[in-house]
């Protein structure tokens, strides 16, 4: 089984070796490993590559190594789980065309209680703080919380996951690049508290028709999938479609009314989407058992923190403002701020500006 997984890793490391073409192989030469040594007059018989195809498949198969490539990336940390092995993720077989081959850095296997949160990459500072909450309610709930490591909600989501448990990133792209590259410290944080997961071998580097790819992957691996803010026309309710066509849950959460943000849950919930406003919701439609602590109780705070959180909400307010509005001195008030801040209900932002969170 191993030296099978082991061709099946290389297989799809060449140009055009799709899903689809990597079955078409297995079924027509009975393995993977049989494909591979096949001649050029083999090949072409099986009519899985175009003839003008063929030769630069050809090209590719004759410069790659498949033994040397498995160990180069378990000498990376990278672990590679095949159709053949019994460790691949049951619920891709839903897909018409599961991945041949996933690469994975971190922990493996993973919990199967999972429920992905999606939403806008440019998302609000509301749209961000609720993610977050919704990834810390389910995961201190015992839910695999699973999104795409994009900025805006996907972000928030599995920060609020890693405060309290695992979380896992399906990439659009090889596992040796980081995008947006901003997004490094949370990859390390993903990989330390959970996985990242790419079909994608490590190499390759993002390209706009590999998120689509991803988000099938994200919607196949959960059992629902939350949407927080989004446009009318994005990724996120692809994801959402794609959910529903593999009988997932689909969940979304309400935004503030006109708001661009609010255009995707709101077209959700009008369609039969279950309303979400916290992790409970989520657990009750999924008939799984809620912990008693998954949604925190609200923390006590002093009257000194209680006045700043009075003129702090969703639009970020600038520190010299802020002491304006609250009296206190810039020395007393940057304390507060950062005890407020370590309490998890205030957060920081670039510029000096701070906003509930």
């Amino acid at each position: 089984m191993r030296e099978e997984a082991i061709f099946w890793g290389a297989w799809a490391r060449v140009p055009g070796c799709g899903a689809k073409r990597l079955g078409a192989l297995a079924r027509h030469f009975g393995s993977l490993r049989a494909a591979w040594r096949a001649s050029e007059a083999a090949l072409q018989a099986a009519g899985v590559f175009s003839a003008t195809a063929l030769p630069a498949v050809l090209q590719s198969r004759a410069k790659l190594e498949p033994a040397r490539l498995w160990e180069r990336d378990h000498a990376h940390g990278l672990r590679i789980v095949t159709r053949v092995q019994p460790d691949y993720p049951a619920r891709f077989w839903h897909l018409p065309d599961p991945p041949g081959a996933i690469w994975i850095k971190g922990r493996w296997p993973l919990p199967d209680e999972a429920v992905a949160v999606v939403g806008a990459r440019q998302a609000s500072s509301y749209g961000e703080r609720h993610a977050r909450r919704l990834g810390r309610e389910l995961s201190r709930a015992g839910v695999l919380v699973v999104s795409g490591a994009a900025s805006g909600i996907d972000r928030a989501a599995h920060e609020g996951a890693l405060e309290q448990g695992l979380t896992v990133a399906i990439l659009g792209c090889g596992l040796d690049h980081v995008y947006p590259a901003r997004h490094r410290r949370l990859y390390q944080q993903i990989t330390e508290g959970g996985a990242l997961i790419s079909e994608f071998p490590p190499e390759v580097p993002p390209q706009p028709g590999f998120f689509p790819m991803r988000n099938r992957l994200i919607a196949a691996l959960v059992y629902g999938v939350v949407v927080v803010e989004a446009r009318q026309r994005s990724g996120s309710l692809i994801t959402a479609d794609l959910a529903l066509e593999l009988g997932r849950e689909v969940f979304a959460l309400p935004g503030p009314a006109c708001e661009p943000g609010s255009e995707g849950p709101h077209v959700l919930l009008r369609t039969g989407a279950c309303l979400v406003e916290s992790a409970a919701d989520i657990m009750h439609a999924l008939d799984w058992p809620l912990l008693e602590d998954a949604v925190p109780p609200a923390v006590a705070l002093s009257p000194e923190q209680s006045r700043v959180c009075e003129f702090l909400g969703d639009v970020p307010v600038p520190f010299d403002v802020l002491a304006g509005q609250t009296g206190f001195p810039p020395a007393r008030l940057g304390a507060v701020l950062m005890t407020l801040e370590m309490n998890g209900a205030v957060r920081a932002l670039p510029g000096g500006r701070y906003a509930r969170a």
